[in-house]
């Protein structure tokens, strides 16, 4: 797994963003049967944001798109921004 990966490299959680790019199964992802989950999209897992294109499913005009992030994640970036 990723995250081992950078754990065991010595990157602290800080040092690091994960970013999930749902374009076309972002809006189902998150409620698919929970034995597939692995498959999964959540914030249960050290995910810091997911953008899904809502024109694909939701019948929206293009460009259409959603970003959502944790609060937490986006702090943090923007304190990194700001030094």
């Amino acid at each position: 797994e990723v995250v081992d990966a950078l754990v065991k490299a010595g990157f602290k959680r800080e040092d690091w963003w994960i970013h999930v790019d749902g374009a076309l199964n972002g809006l189902i992802l998150p409620f698919i049967a929970e034995d597939c989950d692995a498959k999964r999209i959540t914030f249960k897992k050290p995910l810091d944001s997911v953008s899904v294109s809502g024109h694909k499913f939701l019948g929206a005009p293009l460009p259409c798109g959603v970003v959502v992030t944790r609060k937490a994640s986006m702090e943090t970036y923007c304190r990194a921004m700001n030094a």
